[in-house]
């Protein structure tokens, strides 16, 4: 699956982004997940409709869980991937959203349950203290996960080579991993 998300923190260009999705989808014959910036329920619609497979959502978990369950009455709950970004803080492991740049007053355990009680299919759990750092993942974070997981689990951010990716994957917890450095820079 090749997960393609808008990360910009100013001048968005959805118009723009769409396009990229929509060239994507006719070109690449694996599935697609696009998200980045999805504010309602019209952004992910348009997502979906050019040719992306599932919707990847992080600030809309937070903000309009309504939006969610509308998304997922729509289209199903196995195209929505909630994303979970995830920082380290003296008191614990905390969420962050707004393309991380703003810290939720919830802990990580906390959060899981309540997004998790919405209809997704997956979760993305991104470590942002190991994100780009090719250090290996955080496995700390799946010690936060409940149990028994009814989702899938996709454990991002750290990896820096091909065994970072054997030992998340040959974690019980872990469903898939993601990676963007080893692209970026190997």
């Amino acid at each position: 699956e090749l997960i393609v998300l808008d990360v910009s923190r100013s001048n968005r260009n959805e118009k723009k982004f769409i396009e990229h999705v929509r060239s994507l989808s006719e070109e690449c014959f694996i599935p697609i997940a696009a998200g980045g910036g999805i504010r309602n329920i019209k952004q992910a619609q348009k997502l979906l409709y050019s040719g992306a497979d599932k919707i990847v959502v992080n600030s809309l978990l937070a903000s309009d869980k309504d939006a969610i369950i509308a998304l997922a009455s729509e289209f199903g709950q196995q195209c929505l991937i909630a994303s979970v970004d995830v920082k380290s803080s003296e008191d614990g492991f905390r969420v962050w959203i707004e393309n991380g740049t703003t810290m939720m007053d919830t802990f990580l355990s906390e959060y899981l349950k309540d997004i998790l009680s919405l209809p997704v299919g997956e979760l993305y759990l991104n470590s942002m203290d190991r994100d780009g750092t090719g250090q290996g993942y955080e496995y700390e974070l799946l010690d936060l996960l409940p149990t028994p997981m009814q989702i899938p689990v996709i454990l991002a951010g750290g990896a820096g080579n091909g065994e970072h990716l054997i030992e998340g994957l040959k974690d019980s917890r872990v469903d898939a991993v993601s990676t963007a450095h080893l692209f970026n820079f190997v």
